[in-house]
């Protein structure tokens, strides 16, 4: 009975693992290497599900297995459990929009990874006694047991490292979804050390795979695939909930941007490089706004957020802040043109009465109004 249990537990984990690999690479094909980071994740962890239920299993002389493919599935344990736990602080360090992972990063992680195998397949030797020690078939933990504790720790380090730097670069599902990444692992392997007959570690990697998939599954439909922003239905749904909820919530400033010289970026330098403008646009409204703002991307080269209440003069101060500060990013050239804006801004009410569309409206005409006052054809 406890062998059924076993196998339906694996098949139960192999569905999950499918199912959500599915809807991952059919979603979250748009960056390359971490598409990369997810087959492998895919691929190690279901190695590393096979390996614990072929462990698991009692074979009461059913089967006669030699020596050596008991020690095989010990060593493949000791060895895909660390590569997992690289491949998650990997996608992690790829979701954050970074051109190139650090090179010491990378040093640290491979030279772990190889030391982990280095001392798996050195524990193999009788008398050694690192990982693991198998007298007359019976595994036991050696005396250098902690020290994928250690791996697991580093892992950790580099990852939350990723995390709290690029933090605002992350949607608010993906903060959430990093968290849960970052600690459940650490109940696992506490669960582990405390009762290694209990596949805690495994279920815990398929626990955060699934979670993954959602997380990307919510993404893709509630935000902009080029940006990462909130896309016009997320704003839609946020503009309705905030005009028609309490009085409080109905009283609040928005602002609509779009870049100036779009089209000429476009037509001159091409559409990759436009998509590129997008981008650095979109990271730098994520990195100034305050985490209560709403930002999205209204569509084309307009961007819109959703801020508190404020007095006409601090709203207007506050463009003026936002562009000042766009001057100063270094991601405000491509090419020969340097980015800036236009913008319209409002402050709604629930007074006012009107629909989101209208509101859309309000915004949309003081953008063009204030474009035409400042002029758009400046290039550098």
């Amino acid at each position: 009975m406890e062998n059924y249990f076993i196998l339906v537990s694996a098949l139960f984990y192999l569905s999950i693992m499918t199912a959500s690999f599915v809807f991952l690479t059919r979603q979250d094909n748009q960056n390359p290497r971490r598409h990369r980071v997810v087959i492998f994740l895919f691929l190690f962890t279901i190695l590393g599900v096979i390996v614990d239920t072929l462990y698991r299993l009692d074979y009461g002389g059913l089967i006669v297995l030699s020596p050596g493919f008991f020690a095989g599935v010990i060593v493949a344990a000791y060895v895909f459990l660390p590569v997992v736990w690289g491949l998650w602080y990997l996608y992690v360090a790829h979701t954050s929009y970074l051109s190139a992972i650090p090179k010491a990063y990378n040093i640290v992680v491979f030279t772990a990874l190889i030391v982990n195998l280095v001392f798996s397949l050195v524990s193999l030797i009788p008398g050694t006694n690192l990982y693991f020690t198998i007298v007359d078939g019976v595994y036991k933990r050696g005396n250098l047991f902690f020290a994928q504790i250690i791996f697991f720790l580093l892992f950790l380090a580099l990852t939350i490292c990723v995390y709290s730097r690029y933090f605002k670069t992350f949607g608010k599902s993906e903060r959430f979804t990093f968290l849960l990444i970052i600690a459940t692992p650490i109940l696992a392997i506490h669960g582990h050390l405390l009762n290694q007959y209990i596949p805690f570690v495994t279920m815990n990697n398929v626990f955060n795979f699934m979670i993954l998939a959602m997380n990307v599954q919510y993404i893709h439909a509630s935000t902009d695939f080029l940006t990462g922003l909130a896309n016009r239905r997320s704003l839609s749904t946020h503009l309705h909930n905030r005009m028609t909820g309490s009085d409080k919530m109905s009283n609040f400033s928005i602002i609509m941007f779009d870049l100036d010289n779009f089209k000429m970026i476009n037509d001159t330098l091409g559409h990759d490089v436009g998509d590129d403008a997008l981008r650095q646009f979109a990271r730098f409204l994520r990195h100034h706004c305050k985490d209560v703002d709403f930002v999205s991307r209204f569509g084309g080269d307009e961007f819109i957020i959703v801020l508190d209440n404020m007095t006409p003069s601090e709203l207007k101060q506050r463009v003026v802040t936002i562009r000042e500060h766009f001057k100063q990013y270094e991601g405000n050239r491509v090419g020969d043109f340097e980015l800036d804006f236009s913008a319209g801004y409002f402050i709604h009410n629930k007074d006012l009465n009107i629909s989101t569309s209208e509101l859309i409206r309000i915004i949309d005409e003081r953008m063009f109004k204030d474009k035409r006052k400042r002029g758009n054809n400046k290039t550098i």
